[in-house]
């Protein structure tokens, strides 16, 4: 047999499978009932990355705290090398 013939038979036995009825509205249910059991974290990345995108001043204070703690990091460096 070959690869083919041994792919078309394979095919063939696939596509005779037969899904039952409802099976689509099973799985949707299961699907809705997931979502509405699902919890929220605690700490929620996404609500947080729209709050600092929509305000500025977020924004400007997280760059801010950045360039504060990056200089921080260097001061500490050339504290440790010079020592």
């Amino acid at each position: 047999m070959k690869t083919e013939e041994i792919y078309n038979t394979w095919k063939e036995q696939k596509s005779q499978i037969e899904v039952g009825k409802g099976f689509s509205d099973k799985v949707m249910s299961q699907i809705h009932q997931y979502e509405q059991n699902k919890r929220k974290s605690l700490f929620d990345v996404q609500s947080l990355i729209e709050l600092m995108s929509a305000h500025t001043l977020a924004k400007a204070g997280l760059i801010l705290t950045g360039g504060v703690v990056g200089f921080i990091r260097v001061v500490l460096m050339f504290r440790m090398v010079l020592e």
